[in-house]
């Protein structure tokens, strides 16, 4: 991400307060899941485990995140000035590097799938999350130093193989969700939009943001929240209910 000049008190303040309320919700969330082993049946509890283990991995690129960004700024008058430190948002992308591939992992895990069947949508679906996420990081990065047609076929790239993976998961998981009889199906579904929803929020921001020739102040903010208020929905969100359909199937 490009350095931003200045920020209003409040721009900062809030980007500020909501990365604050990420760090508690991922702590909160890795604390819930690893006391709630014993709710579920035992096949499922290495589900639980991971869970754990997904928002702490959020939590703690939220901790790095939070620092970079007061870091990056210093308090000049009635504003916020760039103090010379990059805002390392890479932390982010090596955040979904490693929970997006987990959270898939999770969501085959509660089907109960034959190991081959499993490991065949597994290859595909982490594939086309790590190529996504790749294509994403380039275009995040190149933004404002590469061509517009650059950036554009960054996005492009980026996009593809989320249709992919997103075709994946409503197609062929959702028909095994329902030809296993999976019980608590209804959680199982709703944690796959969930999923679904959560990363749309990369591409269509970045969308905007190539649309609009880049964001300013007020945009990038924007952006930081909605990324933020994403990481929440695609970890806590989606083990949540994750877990509510393995205690449902106890």
């Amino acid at each position: 991400m490009k350095t931003i000049l200045t920020l209003t008190v409040g721009e900062f303040e809030l980007v500020h307060d909501v990365l604050s309320l990420l760090i508690a919700a991922m702590g909160a969330s890795t604390l819930f899941f690893l006391i709630s082993g014993k709710q579920v049946a035992e096949r499922f509890q290495s589900l639980l485990l991971l869970a754990g283990i997904i928002t702490a991995i959020g939590c703690y690129h939220a901790i790095r995140l939070f620092h970079s960004w007061n870091e990056a700024f210093e308090l000049a008058g009635n504003s916020y000035a760039a103090s010379g430190h990059f805002f390392h948002e890479l932390y982010r992308y090596s955040d979904w590097a490693l929970t997006m591939p987990l959270l898939l992992v999770e969501m085959i895990l509660i089907l109960g799938l034959p190991h081959e069947k499993a490991t065949s949508l597994l290859r595909r679906l982490i594939g086309a999350a790590l190529v996504a996420i790749f294509f994403t990081y380039l275009g995040g990065s190149s933004l404002g130093e590469h061509s517009l047609l650059s950036n554009w076929s960054y996005w492009v790239l980026s996009f593809i193989p989320f249709l992919y993976l997103a075709r994946i998961l409503i197609q062929e998981v959702s028909r095994e969700t329902l030809q296993q009889m999976v019980p608590g199906a209804t959680f199982c579904l709703r944690a796959r939009n969930l999923f679904l929803v959560s990363w749309a929020f990369y591409p269509v921001a970045s969308f905007v943001t190539l649309c609009s020739h880049g964001l300013g102040e007020k945009g990038m903010v924007t952006f930081l929240v909605g990324a933020s208020v994403a990481d929440f929905l695609s970890k806590c969100g989606v083990s949540f209910y994750l877990y509510r359909a393995a205690k449902a199937a106890r």
